[in-house]
């Protein structure tokens, strides 16, 4: 359902602003799903490794996926050497997600 909020959206502003939000959202559901049953029975190592392997997940999701501001492709890296410098459709220079970010204005 992210996904598609974020393929689907209005502008380029709005893409860039709802993926990670959404990233961190649809890592936190199944990081609870597998780890609450861990942590009720008290497998605190079972826990700890779903919670360290979703955060890693999730952490090389955030830095390395960057959204176009120009056309609101998203870039994904082709190999593991870090982001992709420039956007594959347009060209334009890709910067870095902010969670600081200000909602973009309808």
């Amino acid at each position: 359902m992210g996904t598609w909020l974020v393929l689907r959206s209005r502008t380029p502003a709005w893409k860039k602003y709802l993926f990670p939000r959404l990233t961190l959202v649809g890592s936190a559901i199944p990081a609870a799903f597998f780890s609450v049953p861990s942590l009720l029975r008290r497998d605190w190592n079972a826990a700890l490794f779903v919670l360290v392997g979703v955060g890693l997940f999730t952490y090389l999701v955030l830095s390395t996926v960057r959204v176009c501001d120009n056309c609101g492709k998203v870039a994904e890296p082709r190999d593991l050497n870090g982001p992709p410098k420039n956007c594959p459709k347009c060209g334009a220079r890709l910067l870095p997600f902010g969670l600081s970010d200000s909602r973009p204005s309808a």
